[in-house]
């Protein structure tokens, strides 16, 4: 892919780790969440990449369960315009990676951490990518009966849109 110049092209995959009504998520001290992740390396297989960030942030070794989500996001940033690819896997780990109401260090970086987040406190202003707050608790409720879903997110140019592809609606 040929890209011109202030252009970026990203690829991530993400982890949705649930017990029970809780989802597993790495956040900013004080600051907005987000799920287990990051980015491809070259030459590495989507599901050797969910399992390898799982275990780099959490120490946790994990099956790999299936794809419920694709998304695409487009923003801005300091002049660069960004379009990220990204897979979100259902992931089971074998290990206890934090009691229910622990927060506990996320390696990645010293102001992030790693902890267990309510299903009914996803809120759009504090989580991200917003289309896992308008929708993973319904679809996790289905057992993710229409997994998998693409959504498309672009920030560019005024506020957030937010759409799927196949126009389905979340509640």
């Amino acid at each position: 892919m040929k890209l011109k110049e202030g252009q970026r092209l990203q690829i991530v995959v993400r982890a949705l780790i649930l017990r029970g009504d809780r989802l597993l998520i790495t956040q900013w001290r004080n600051g907005y969440g987000f799920l287990i992740g990051g980015r491809v390396e070259h030459g590495e297989p989507l599901d050797q990449a969910v399992l390898r960030e799982v275990q780099e942030e959490t120490g946790a070794t994990g099956r790999l369960g299936r794809l419920v989500y694709f998304a695409e996001n487009f923003w801005e940033d300091r002049g660069i315009a960004w379009h990220e690819f990204g897979w979100y896997y259902l992931v089971e780990v074998d290990d206890e990676i934090a009691a229910p109401d622990a927060v506990v260090p996320n390696p990645d970086h010293p102001d992030l951490v790693i902890r267990w987040l309510p299903l009914d406190e996803l809120s759009e202003d504090g989580f991200y990518p917003q289309f896992l707050s308008r929708c993973l608790r319904a679809d996790y409720a289905e057992g993710f009966a229409s997994a998998p879903r693409h959504f498309v997110t672009d920030q560019r140019d005024g506020p957030t849109r937010l759409w799927e592809v196949d126009d389905r609606h979340c509640s």
